[in-house]
């Protein structure tokens, strides 16, 4: 089964991960420090300390998103990619 990638604008990609058909969490693809694509952008959906999907179709999630490799930091809005 192949996912649907989600371009979110700012060469940010998203893509809705499943498990047994339920919805769990998504890549979020971003440029690292060096250009390549960081790998530390993985959230969960739910609790205890998950985000939560607002939306899915487009995406809206909250709170933002800080990847803990490169430092990036921003919000999925409206299926929008906005720097914090």
């Amino acid at each position: 089964m192949s996912a649907e990638v989600l371009a979110l604008g700012r060469s940010h990609a998203l893509t809705y991960r499943r498990y047994e058909g339920k919805l769990h969490g998504a890549q979020i693809d971003h440029p690292g420090k060096d250009g390549d694509t960081c790998p530390g952008g993985y959230i969960y959906f739910g609790e205890p300390e998950g985000w939560t999907l607002e939306s899915e179709d487009p995406p809206t999630i909250s709170p933002s998103l800080l990847c803990r490799i490169c430092g990036d930091h921003g919000f999925v809005r409206s299926g929008r990619w906005v720097p914090a």
